[in-house]
């Protein structure tokens, strides 16, 4: 047991500063570049039929457009990333939490034959395990729009999943257009 929890706390240190690290670095460059994003934002979002009282726009004004707009898309590249980062931890995070449920219950998991959202607090299955992790590892960075879920059919095994927002990411599994992530034991 106290080498599960050296192994939690070791697991959990590294990953929560390098994601705390980005997501600072991301909020304060969106919070730098405010202005910027906005002006980009709503340039792409006005009519294509619009006419625009500078049509003749300098190569200089276009080059600082496509700048911005090249700032903009790595700051918000830089939050997917670190929003799907963060889902990948906490599903490794509830991945050892569920094991230590297993190990305090003869090897077995919670049952549930349909998959759960994790972040219903209320659910039977969630009470369950909730003492071995917190209800904030169990939310997604995106929470109630995007969530976590758990399957498992007779309590040997279980399926632990997110959705990803880099639909290109490496680990995933499309499914009707939406990139999956599956951590199972």
């Amino acid at each position: 047991m106290e080498d599960e929890q050296i192994i939690k706390k070791r697991s959990k240190k590294p990953k929560k500063i390098v994601i705390l690290f980005l997501f600072i670095i991301s909020i304060i460059t969106i919070y730098l570049l405010r202005d910027e994003i906005m002006s980009v934002v709503n340039d792409k979002i006005k009519p294509k039929t619009e006419i625009t009282e500078d049509e003749n726009i300098s190569k200089d004004e276009n080059s600082k457009k496509e700048e911005h707009t090249e700032i903009a898309d790595f700051v918000l590249g830089n939050i997917v990333e670190a929003n799907d980062s963060k889902r990948k931890s906490n599903l490794v995070d509830i991945k050892l939490a569920l094991q230590l449920y297993a190990s305090d219950n003869n090897g077995k998991y919670p049952v549930s034959i349909d998959a759960i959202k994790l972040n219903d607090e209320n659910s039977s299955v969630v009470k369950e395990f909730i003492k071995y992790t917190s209800i904030e590892n169990m939310k997604d960075p995106k929470d109630p729009d995007f969530y976590y879920t758990y399957k498992s059919l007779d309590g040997s095994g279980f399926e632990l999943s997110a959705r990803l927002e880099n639909i290109s990411d490496k680990d995933c599994e499309m499914t009707d257009s939406i990139c999956i992530y599956k951590v199972n034991n």
